[in-house]
């Protein structure tokens, strides 16, 4: 049954719960938190059909910008320390258990990302435990576009939308705050999915993946725009071939021209691109440019100002 334990009567002090949670939370920094504007929340929430579901919960409710504007008469919003709304539970969403009775459930909202996105997935893999949850639609950061992220996403949930988030859509200490994000809709249903398939993108007809014996210039994994002619021992990446009859200085420039940060980590780490990734990328900026003939265009919604 549906767990409404609530922690109140507990420290407050952020460390304190800290201390109580197993390590689950790893420091201080996994709380200190970032709030999504509410225009954004309701841009989100209209990605939805609400009333597909018999239950709505928002696990990391915060300041209730998404649960105050989800209408529907069976609701809760949870948060580990819950701002100043009355109608949020404190409540651990790991030591929570939705309600068997329910058959079709959302999960929804911004949930705290945490170190290498260890929090944002451990939020995920809870919402998708429980086998009445139909979907999971969570704020999520870009680097969740990646295969290697997208991994974390059980199977049986399809990758059925993604919104790209405008800068500057979220708060933090009542400020605009900037975030790499999109809000990204998983769903136990059939059809189409929007999941990177590494297996479109085995090759380019442009150039391939070569080895440092045979190979026109090196391209670094985490830097593709600087394509270098001699890689130190130091250097990691890629060694490219390209395509006879094609001009080597045009690949080059190609590389160049695209914009390469777009998958950057939001908690500082370095991107890093896989090979199915850069010829993705590659054949997204330059299809006009004759790359492959089979240019997988995802189904990305543009946020709607």
């Amino acid at each position: 049954m549906k767990n409404n334990k609530s922690t109140k009567g507990c420290a407050n002090n952020k460390i304190e719960v800290l201390n109580n949670l197993n390590g689950i939370y790893s420091n201080k920094a996994d709380l200190d938190k970032f709030y999504t504007k509410p225009y954004i929340a309701l841009q989100c929430i209209q990605q939805l059909k609400l009333n597909d579901y018999d239950f709505i919960i928002e696990p990391s409710a915060g300041n209730g910008s998404f649960f105050d504007q989800i209408n529907h008469d069976n609701k809760e919003g949870i948060d580990l320390l819950p701002e100043d709304n009355q109608l949020i539970t404190q409540q651990d969403w790991f030591n929570y258990t939705i309600d068997p009775k329910y058959k079709s459930v959302l999960v929804i909202g911004n949930p705290p990302f945490g170190k290498r996105n260890n929090l944002s997935k451990a939020f995920i893999a809870h919402a998708a435990s429980f086998a009445n949850v139909k979907t999971i639609a969570f704020v999520l950061p870009d680097v969740f576009q990646k295969y290697t992220l997208q991994k974390a996403i059980p199977s049986d949930f399809r990758l059925k939308k993604i919104l790209n988030l405008p800068d500057d859509s979220f708060l933090l200490d009542g400020k605009s705050y900037h975030v790499p994000c999109s809000f990204f809709v998983f769903e136990r249903s059939e059809g189409d999915c929007l999941r990177f398939d590494p297996t479109k993108y085995e090759k380019s007809h442009h150039f391939s993946f070569a080895t440092k014996e045979d190979y026109d210039f090196f391209i670094k994994g985490a830097a593709p725009s600087n394509p270098i002619e001699i890689p130190s021992a130091n250097n990691r990446g890629y060694y490219i071939k390209v395509v006879p009859g094609i001009n080597i200085e045009t690949i080059k420039n190609n590389f160049r021209l695209i914009i390469w940060n777009g998958l950057s980590s939001v908690s500082g780490g370095v991107a890093w691109f896989t090979k199915p990734e850069i010829i993705k990328i590659y054949q997204q900026n330059l299809s006009g440019n004759a790359a492959n003939n089979h240019t997988y265009q995802p189904e990305i919604f543009q946020f709607e100002s």
